[in-house]
């Protein structure tokens, strides 16, 4: 969740991508918000496709001899309806059965299409001369109406094309007559290929798009961290999950010592450049999928780790202040030392329902002050016990941190 994913958005965008592929992280994220989007549109196609599939049942009643029937019901009734139906309430459900879309997806297809083409089958060796531009329909379903990506919509669509064109030639139709149906069938591929690829197209653009207008919204302009009112949406968002997980929380607040100093000195340009290096040092350091650092407010960061022990704190935190003690940047208005250093404090517990996000904050906040008291250029965490009442009793304890 750091600064360096920001610019990926805006880096895929540049590069293009003509092979609807996006780099390994972006892809699968992409596909998760395809399928999302498109929740509603697989539910309406599933649920229209079965009751058109039923309406098609009746139709086979009052036309089909009872030899083409006793194959055409089982087909329709057993294996092509309930396959919708599965998909309508996965895609309902969709959070629960992430998993099985995408397959279940790809088999409605062939259920669909083997379907029709086992009915097509059994009535043609009948003698039974059922039209095949029902398959026409067909061939467009896996192309607007699954989700599917642009390589397995085509194999859908395809598909149905081999599987019609096998059966008719096992059952000897005429070579004139099959090279003309084939044709009509490979030109409504040829159309549904076309607009998957420009559909898709569309929408991983708005994808890069609208993704890099939410990160614009929750990135700081100088530092290229995640600004506060970001922390605060996905704080609140990460303090509720470990509050249902029962997991340990980690807030970490960080101050540039004498900062202000350092802007009367060099002014407010190199000040700048100044917080830009030390945002470097902590989102390299930060480096956890679900963990997050932030801008808080004028030299002050925050950093959250979801799921983490006060000993990956600590070794985290000091990480940070040997990195910025080691940027070697001269700071002839520190009382700390002769360059840049920073002092950290914060607190590792697993919050109960009952206690107040903020509360966090603060005891982090008295964290990071005692730590200032202490000399800065140190770090400082809470050590806190849970009283007889639920309530978080705190001390704190600060590491005598070396200048180096």
């Amino acid at each position: 969740m750091q600064a360096d994913a920001i610019s990926s958005y805006a880096k895929q965008k540049r590069d293009g991508f003509p092979l609807l592929r996006f780099n390994a992280n972006l892809e699968q994220e992409f596909r998760s918000w395809y399928k999302n989007r498109n929740l509603k549109l697989i539910q309406v196609a599933s649920l229209g496709s079965m009751i058109i599939f039923f309406a098609f049942v009746g139709l086979d009643i009052l036309t089909l001899p009872e030899s083409v029937l006793m194959w055409s019901l089982p087909i329709r009734l057993g294996i092509v309806c309930p396959t919708f139906f599965m998909l309508f309430l996965v895609a309902r459900n969709q959070p629960r059965y992430e998993k099985l879309l995408t397959p279940l997806s790809a088999f409605s297809v062939i259920a669909s299409g083997g379907g029709t083409v086992g009915v097509l089958f059994v009535a043609h060796s009948h003698g039974i001369p059922l039209p095949y531009e029902g398959l026409i329909i067909l061939i467009t379903y896996p192309y607007f109406f699954t989700a599917l990506l642009f390589p397995l919509a085509c194999i859908g669509g395809v598909s149905v094309l081999v599987m019609y064109v096998g059966v008719e030639y096992l059952l000897g139709m005429p070579s004139m007559q099959l090279v003309y149906q084939a044709s009509f069938l490979l030109t409504m591929n040829v159309i549904g290929i076309v607009g998957c690829y420009v559909f898709e197209h569309v929408m991983r653009d708005n994808f890069l798009t609208s993704q890099m207008l939410t990160e614009f919204a929750q990135k700081d302009p100088l530092t290229e961290l995640f600004n506060r009112r970001a922390f605060s949406d996905n704080y609140h968002r990460i303090w509720r999950q470990a509050v249902r997980d029962k997991v340990p929380l980690a807030i970490i607040l960080a101050d540039v010592d004498y900062f202000k100093n350092y802007n009367d000195l060099y002014g407010h340009v190199q000040g700048d450049d100044c917080l830009r290096e030390v945002a470097k040092v902590m989102s390299h350091a930060v480096n956890r999928p679900f963990d997050m650092v932030a801008r808080y407010g004028g030299e002050e960061f925050v950093i959250l780790c979801f799921d983490a022990r006060k000993n990956f704190a600590e070794e985290l935190s000091e990480n940070i202040r040997r990195g910025v003690f080691h940027m070697n940047s001269s700071h002839e208005g520190s009382d700390v030392a002769d360059r840049v250093t920073i002092t950290l404090g914060g607190i590792v517990a697993v919050p109960e329902a009952n206690c107040l996000p903020n509360e966090f904050i603060r005891l982090a906040d008295e964290a990071l002050y005692r730590a200032k008291e202490a000399g800065r250029n140190q770090v400082a965490f809470a050590e806190n016990k849970v009283d007889e009442d639920g309530a978080l009793k705190v001390s704190l304890a600060v590491n005598e941190s070396a200048s180096v």
